[in-house]
């Protein structure tokens, strides 16, 4: 779908079905194979419904220049969210009676190790840089303009941090 159609379709999601439908048959199967492909673990039909309900319940879209990469950037935090939810919850789901596995245990473990090594990376900001680097994906160069920091700051707090982290280990 090209850039013009697909923000014609976005603005008229909101006042007509069939708009809304036109989206949903031409992007839910897409997202389905996307977010299976980068989440195996993620529920992939829950993820796009999700979108799409998140689609209609949002009014006043800018226009937006990339729309697979805008839906599927849209649909991949919604896996991340997904995600973090279920692991946040599963251990309240644990019974007595219910064995625990080891990859279980070993997930907690690396979590807890994970957010220990976070903590010490200090200031916010260069958690930002971390988390935007390697959880959200965003290379270097495009942390910087978010965050309106020059470049070299954004590479400088990133191998400090890194060497934090070795020393840490």
């Amino acid at each position: 779908m090209d850039v013009f159609k697909f923000n014609l379709i976005l603005r008229q999601c909101e006042r007509d079905n069939q708009a809304f439908e036109t989206l949903f048959d031409f992007y839910y199967p897409r997202i389905k194979l996307h977010i299976h492909k980068k989440f195996p673990d993620a529920c992939a039909d829950d993820v796009a419904q999700e979108f799409f309900l998140q689609l209609m319940k949002s009014h006043g879209f800018k226009y937006v220049q990339n729309p697979t990469a805008w839906v599927f950037a849209c649909c991949d935090n919604i896996a991340k969210r997904m995600l973090i939810g279920e692991s946040a919850t599963l251990p309240l789901l644990v019974s007595e009676n219910y064995s625990v596995s080891e990859d279980l245990v070993e997930t907690e473990i690396l979590n807890d190790q994970a957010k220990r090594v976070f903590d010490a990376l200090g200031d916010d900001c260069t958690k930002k840089i971390f988390y935007l680097y390697y959880w959200e994906g965003y290379n270097l160069r495009e942390i910087a303009q978010l965050l309106s920091l020059n470049i070299s700051t954004i590479k400088q707090r990133h191998a400090r941090g890194i060497k934090k982290i070795k020393n840490l280990l």
